[in-house]
């Protein structure tokens, strides 16, 4: 009976008793524990937040800490989509990068975060957002390669599809649920990664320089409140992210792409 009522439910109204319920919950954890230097509330947290709002410095954090971020987002992209062709393509490839990508996969990322402070004078928010993106990516549109239906192949090759007309028609329909899959999951990661690369780091102006700050300062409100700052914009970069890739894989769809 309530799952039919829910299912009878707009997912904004869904999402929003969702929401409430959490909160509650959280409410409710704060007054069991009764401390506010131990546990924030959330109301104390959300004015927290919009205080901060108010403050340029913030916004400066804010923006530096994105950007470190999605610059290593977009390299990881950038590298593992035609790294996943390749090695789909030809086995040996993937025979040969197999190793590297599980041990990325298996190493603690505060191991890379450490040997990158070493290595690099600064960039290492975006290596490290790099690094933990790189093998997921990879992996999915690996499989999705894979994946893609045969019999289709072989009427591309019967036409004697383009190159280009064959990617639109066949890869890119076949490859989106991947990346897709792949954007969702790495975005939370380079958000993860990135910001505890910061805290280690402490480069200027940063949201992880200001969670260090808030830790050294047992300033457990802004500690809450980052982190709700944190999980917001991984939110809101994961929906622009899907969005721009669902609007350029419908325009190329649509023809939007030259055949030869």
């Amino acid at each position: 009976m309530l799952n039919n009522f829910f299912k009878k439910l707009p997912k904004s109204i869904i999402s929003g008793l969702v929401l409430v319920f959490w909160l509650c919950i959280w409410q409710l954890a704060y007054l069991v524990i009764g401390s506010d230097i131990v546990f924030a509330s959330p109301i104390n947290t959300f004015k927290r937040v919009l205080e901060l709002a108010l403050t340029g410095e913030f916004w400066l954090c804010i923006l530096n800490s994105v950007w470190y971020i999605l610059l290593g987002f977009v390299l990881a992209i950038l590298i593992s989509v035609p790294l996943s062709a390749l090695t789909a393509r030809f086995s040996f490839l993937k025979t040969l990068f197999s190793p590297i990508i599980k041990l990325v996969k298996a190493t603690p990322v505060a191991s890379f975060i450490v040997l990158a402070l070493f290595w690099f004078q600064s960039g290492v928010v975006s290596f490290i957002a790099f690094l933990m993106v790189v093998p997921l990516i990879y992996s999915n549109l690996t499989e999705g390669f894979l994946n893609v239906d045969t019999s289709l192949l072989e009427m591309a090759k019967v036409y004697k599809f383009s190159f280009f007309k064959k990617v639109r028609l066949i890869y890119i329909p076949s490859l989106l649920p991947y990346f897709v899959a792949a954007l969702k999951t790495g975005l939370g990661f380079a958000f993860k990664a990135g910001i505890a690369a910061e805290v280690i780091g402490l480069p200027k102006n940063t949201l992880g320089e200001q969670v260090y700050n808030a830790k050294i300062y047992i300033e457990t409100t802004d500690l809450f409140a980052l982190t709700v700052v944190i999980i917001l914009l991984s939110v809101i970069m994961e929906r622009v992210f899907i969005f721009l890739l669902k609007l350029l894989s419908k325009k190329l769809l649509k023809g939007g792409g030259k055949d030869d």
